[in-house]
């Protein structure tokens, strides 16, 4: 079986918040944990609410690229991490 690297990053869909924020309040994994599509990974907080931020494949997180800090700011397009799935 091959596996595909998943970058899970953060986007946002309103065209003109290129500039759009969030803070990493929880993280709910860790490197090396198997993970379910829709699982819940990390829990951020955005300029409108605070939400909880889901994994998009199933699969064995590889890497964890943020650290819970309430006081970070993080910018659209960062890597959460890395999930090894299958294609």
């Amino acid at each position: 079986m091959s596996l595909v690297e998943v970058h899970v990053t953060f986007q946002t869909f309103e065209e003109d918040k290129t500039e759009a924020w969030f803070k990493v309040l929880k993280v709910l994994v860790s490197s090396g944990q198997s993970v379910r599509k829709d699982e819940v990974l990390f829990e951020i907080e955005t300029e409108k609410a605070t939400f909880d931020f889901e994994s998009p494949a199933e699969g064995i997180v590889k890497d964890i690229f943020l650290k819970e800090d309430p006081e970070q700011e993080r910018f659209h397009g960062t890597v959460f991490c890395t999930i090894e799935a299958s294609p």
